[in-house]
């Protein structure tokens, strides 16, 4: 009798794949401004946002309208995202990195990468990324 009861209750039990699909729903509707083929183009990104990309979005090139934000995340390498155009800052600042492998292209405001375990240059991010305004390293 107890198997029948829990059987007959097992489809309300909460399965973590639907939280995915349900991120990757919310993801859609909040921050994807336009995807065309091999194309993003997001809002404002953060660490979350970031793994999202990297699950549902690999091999995409992404562009970001605002700013990507992966401050302080103890991160020991960014993401693996093709980060094409940041239209506003990219902030990396923070963290454990030892590379700046997987920045952006292009970021049309500030660059932070203060305080890392690898002490990066300005010489270091120009070989890697084209700074309209600021590099803060």
């Amino acid at each position: 009798m107890e198997n029948k009861r829990f059987n007959m209750w097992n489809k309300f039990i909460f399965k973590p794949r639907r939280l995915n699909v349900r991120l990757k729903k919310q993801f859609n509707k909040e921050k994807i401004i336009s995807c065309k083929e091999g194309f993003i183009c997001v809002r404002y990104v953060g660490i979350n946002d970031c793994k999202i990309l990297e699950k549902y979005y690999k091999g995409y090139q992404v562009n970001v309208w605002g700013d990507v934000n992966l401050y302080n995340c103890a991160l020991q390498k960014l993401p693996n995202i093709l980060f094409n155009e940041v239209k506003g800052s990219f902030h990396c600042n923070s963290n454990i990195l030892n590379s700046l492998e997987g920045c952006p292209k292009k970021v049309r405001r500030h660059f932070y990468c203060k305080n890392n375990a690898a002490k990066f240059t300005c010489k270091d991010v120009k070989k890697l990324c084209k700074v309209k305004i600021n590099i803060c390293c």
